[in-house]
């Protein structure tokens, strides 16, 4: 511990999680959508017809759906509000990012489809003022996995030691005020932090199997007394399928609505969504994405620890699931692993899948890792 104030960051595929550690003040969490764009919806051409995330898999809109009776903006409170002040504000060149970009933004992108500088600037900058962190000198400590996104999250962070000076100007006024911080960031391994968080009792001798259900995709590592074992992604496999199917089939009741709307609901409601002032009842459907997500994912998963097994001599005694898959898909993985037979002393699932990584590390920079 340095004594300076600390922000945890879980860059987050499609979310951004965040510590801020400032004592004697309690800890202050934060959490918005890892979203950046730079244009109001309506601002571009047929940036009032973009509903969905982009990218491949993208659903085709039912014939006769006019967008502009139902442009994405329909599923957030104060929308046309919104938009109806920030046109008539003078221009500005302001980043959206969190909330505003995935209501509001015609050009957004998320970190997960897009791990560029470019997307983790403003994201970081959007948590440090989020956070309500007072300028001066931050430790800024990122939790990274592998793969592409932490590869350019550790070479970001290498480069933004030093002063950052965030314009904090809004739509009401462009001309905001500057705040001016001195970082000093960090990395720290996402299944060390994992490891640090899990309960005594899931920490097993022949090591625990680390399942984290993504929205893009899912991360499998075990984890042992000797450290990370094994390690590895599964790209395509998350709740993203999950999300899109429901956009899919419940159109016959309607359902046209912007991605983020229904990822939100889903967080609050299992079976039926309310979006908008509207219900809709996608018990059905969700049974079956699920379904079929949890034998994917357990098929990965037995395979890890095979793979594990083949190359340790050791079996694994426990394994966890976490990841903001838990609370929809959580206990459908784990029933396919207990039915699989592989010896699994334990089966646990994190309550908070959020803030789990966060909470780990949290434990590791106490103990001065």
């Amino acid at each position: 511990m340095t004594g300076a104030p600390a922000l945890l960051l879980d860059l987050g595929d499609l979310f951004t999680k965040g510590l801020l550690l400032a004592p004697p003040a309690p800890p202050a969490v934060l959490r918005f959508p890892s979203a950046v764009a730079h244009a109001l919806i309506g601002t571009a051409a047929g940036g009032a017809d973009e509903l969905l995330l982009g990218g491949p898999g993208a659903m085709v809109r039912p014939a006769g759906f006019d967008p502009m009776q139902a442009p994405r903006a329909r599923s957030y409170p104060g929308a046309d509000a919104f938009l109806r002040q920030a046109r008539a504000a003078p221009r500005t060149r302001l980043t959206l990012a969190g909330w505003l970009a995935a209501a509001y933004g015609a050009d957004r992108t998320v970190l997960g489809e897009a791990p560029s500088p470019a997307v983790l600037e403003p994201l970081t900058q959007k948590a440090l003022i989020a956070s309500r962190a007072s300028p001066g000198v931050i430790d800024l400590t990122f939790v990274v996995d592998s793969g592409i996104k932490a590869q350019v999250t550790a070479a970001f962070a290498a480069e933004i030691a030093g002063e950052m000076t965030i314009a904090t100007g809004t739509f009401r006024a462009p001309r905001g005020r500057g705040l001016r911080f001195s970082l000093r960031p960090g990395i720290l391994d996402a299944p060390a932090c994992a490891a640090a968080a899990l309960p005594p009792d899931v920490c097993a001798a022949g090591g625990t199997l680390l399942v984290d259900v993504g929205y893009f995709r899912t991360k499998l590592a075990v984890v042992g007394p000797e450290g990370c074992a094994l390690q590895r992604d599964h790209e395509g496999l998350g709740l993203a399928d999950c999300v899109r199917r429901v956009l899919r089939d419940a159109q016959e009741q309607g359902l046209v609505e912007d991605e983020f709307a229904v990822i939100r609901a889903l967080e609050t409601a299992r079976r039926v969504l309310t979006i908008a002032g509207r219900t809709f009842d996608v018990g059905a459907i969700l049974d079956r994405a699920v379904a079929d997500l949890a034998h994917a994912v357990s098929g990965v998963a037995r395979q890890a620890l095979a793979d594990d097994f083949d190359r340790r001599g050791t079996p694994c005694a426990a394994a966890a699931i976490l990841g903001g898959g838990t609370p929809l898909a959580g206990a459908a993985i784990a029933a396919h692993l207990r039915e699989a037979g592989l010896g699994l002393r334990v089966l646990w699932l994190t309550p908070d899948p959020s803030f789990f990584l966060l909470g780990g590390a949290r434990r590791l920079r106490g103990r001065g890792a």
